[in-house]
């Protein structure tokens, strides 16, 4: 008789920001096949986010979704209120939220300033902040962050700004919460297929595909696949790491 494959998240309950489309929404498939309950957060697009935990409930896993900008304390204080409520216990927070706007240093406002760093690094701390208090040893904090951090590529210096500052981020509180149990890591994909990435055209993913080693664009399952990695027990000696998947793309 065939065993049935154990599910490495049975029993956690996750919270995923801004998941209700690209990486996080694979990530969301990917943890609630793994048997977790997922909390699907959103701030604006709650079609997508509601047509997300009607899939996974069809898949036969359980999820619901909840508007909330991680930018405010308030409304990340309600989020993670709504998701104790629902499911009782937090085991593992997925901070996926993310603003992104291209611009060479000329063209740099203090609204897109505002916006990337708001997002990407206050978002990330206010979503620590609430969720840590709830985390049971065990618990797990997943950043994610990008290979721009570590690259020098014109017209993202905020952004990948903001994603340097979420790599050390991760690295102190992986510190500031290990004595509870609770691992901190990140992972930094290289240039994937998702809808965000639409400045990829035909040139670019071809010079992109040029340079990785493994010969393709990777793919919202590639990082899904760590970010379930990273929440199962198999990574429980893991902290304050960041996990860069980007085929080989720096060799």
């Amino acid at each position: 008789m065939t065993k049935t494959p154990e599910k490495r998240l049975a029993g956690k309950v996750a919270i995923l920001t801004g998941a209700a489309k690209g990486i996080g929404a694979d990530i969301a498939r990917a943890y609630a096949a793994a048997g977790a309950r997922v909390v699907v957060n959103y701030r604006e697009s709650g079609a997508a986010a509601s047509s997300l935990c009607e899939e996974i409930a069809k898949a036969g896993g359980e999820a619901f979704a909840i508007q909330a900008d991680i930018t405010d304390a308030d409304s990340v204080a309600k989020l993670v209120d709504g998701a104790l409520e629902r499911f009782g216990r937090i085991d593992v927070l997925v901070n996926n939220a993310a603003a992104y706007r291209y611009g060479l240093n000329a063209e740099i406002t203090r609204e897109s300033f505002r916006e990337q760093f708001e997002t990407n690094v206050l978002g990330a701390l206010f979503m620590v902040q609430s969720v840590a208090p709830h985390l049971p040893s065990g618990g797990r904090v997943i950043n994610l962050s990008s290979i721009s951090a570590t690259s020098a590529t014109p017209g993202l210096s905020l952004y990948a700004g903001t994603k340097a500052a979420l790599n050390e981020i991760t690295r102190i509180l992986a510190a500031e919460l290990g004595p509870r149990g609770v691992t901190v890591n990140a992972i930094a994909p290289g240039s994937t297929a998702t809808a965000t990435n639409a400045w990829l055209d035909d040139a670019k993913r071809a010079t992109v595909i040029s340079r990785t080693a493994l010969g393709r664009i990777g793919t919202g399952e590639d990082m899904a696949a760590a970010a379930v990695f990273l929440a199962s027990r198999e990574a429980e000696f893991i902290t304050g790491q960041v996990l860069t998947i980007d085929g080989g793309y720096f060799g």
